[in-house]
C-alpha cells in the first residue's frame, strides 16, 4: 500500500462544502429528457440557508463564461506575452481594464458582425475576430520608407 504524499506546512486546513448534482435536459421537440454525469462543485459557502445548493449549481455555468473570458486574455490576446508585464498593483488594474476594454470592443464588433449578416454568435470565435479586428488596425500602418 502507498501513501499519500505528507502535507506540505502552507497553512490550516481549509473547511469545504461538496455539492453533487446532474443535469436533466429535454430536448426543444420534445422526447425522452436525459441527465448529464454527476457534477460535483467544491466550495467555502457554507451557509446552506445563505447558499442554497440549487442556487449555487445553476450559477455554475457563469463561472465558466469567466474562464472563457480569461482564458482569451491568457491565451488569444497575450501571443508569447507575459499576461501582465506591470510590476505594480497600479500598473496591472490599468492593464486588466485595457484588456476588458479591448475583449468588450472585439465582442461588440461580432455582436454587429453576426447581427448584419443573420448568423448566430456561437459560430464567430473569438481568435478569429481577435485576427481580424487586428488586421484591420494594423493595415492602415505601413513601414515609413527608409
Amino acid at each position: 500500500m502507498t501513501r499519500p504524499p505528507a502535507r506540505k506546512a502552507d497553512g490550516p486546513p481549509v473547511t469545504v462544502r461538496v455539492v453533487e448534482y446532474t443535469v436533466h435536459t429535454t430536448p426543444a421537440g420534445g422526447g425522452t429528457a436525459s441527465v448529464s454525469e454527476l457534477f460535483c462543485l467544491v466550495t467555502d459557502l457554507l451557509d446552506v440557508e445563505e447558499y442554497p445548493a440549487l442556487d449555487l449549481a445553476c450559477a455554475y455555468p457563469d463561472r465558466w463564461g469567466c474562464e472563457t473570458v480569461i482564458g482569451h486574455h491568457k491565451t488569444d490576446m497575450g501571443e508569447g506575452q507575459p499576461v501582465l508585464r506591470s510590476k505594480d498593483p497600479e500598473g496591472v488594474a490599468q492593464e486588466m481594464w485595457a484588456l476588458f476594454a479591448v475583449y468588450q470592443a472585439i465582442h461588440q464588433l461580432v455582436g454587429t458582425a453576426v447581427d448584419a449578416a443573420g448568423i448566430p454568435p456561437g459560430r464567430i470565435s473569438f481568435p478569429h475576430a481577435l485576427a481580424a479586428a487586428t488586421d484591420t488596425v494594423t493595415a492602415g500602418f505601413s513601414p515609413s520608407p527608409a
